[in-house]
C-alpha cells in the first residue's frame, strides 16, 4: 500500500553512504526521516506509536562493491564495518590480534563452519 499524505517513513541505518542517500530522501520528500542509528534503537526515537514495520536487513550492493573488504575480489581496506565510524576494531585488526583458538570459535559461531579447528 501507498504512504499516504500524512504517513511517515523512517529509516534506520550505521552506514554513512546509506545516511547520505537517506538525507537526499529527506530532501525529495518531507514525510521521510533518516536517523543514524541501528534498528535496536528504533523505540527510543519513534516511542510506542508505530504502526507497522518493514525490515530491509540485507547487505546492499554499495557495501559489498564500495571496496571495504565485504567481497574479497574488489580492492580496498579489510575493513568489514557498517559504520566505519565507529572505534570498534577492523576485519584486519581483529585477524591480527586473534588467536588461533579464537578464529575457529568465530568461525563456528558465525560462519557456519562445524567443527571449526585451531
Amino acid at each position: 500500500k501507498a504512504l499516504g499524505p500524512s504517513g511517515r517513513l523512517h529509516g534506520f541505518d550505521v552506514d554513512e553512504e546509506a545516511i547520505e542517500a537517506g538525507k537526499q530522501l529527506e530532501k525529495q520528500d518531507s514525510r521521510f526521516t533518516i536517523h543514524r542509528a541501528p534498528f535496536s534503537q528504533m523505540l527510543k526515537h519513534l516511542g510506542d506509536k508505530v504502526q507497522g514495520v518493514l525490515l530491509d536487513v540485507g547487505i546492499s550492493s554499495p557495501q559489498l562493491d564500495g571496496g571495504r573488504g565485504f567481497r574479497p575480489e574488489v580492492e580496498g581496506p579489510v575493513d568489514m564495518r557498517f559504520d566505519a565510524s565507529d572505534a570498534s576494531e577492523t576485519a584486519l585488526q581483529y585477524l591480527v590480534r586473534a588467536s588461533r583458538q579464537e578464529l575457529a570459535a568465530a568461525l563456528e559461531a558465525f560462519g557456519g563452519e562445524r567443527p571449526a579447528h585451531a
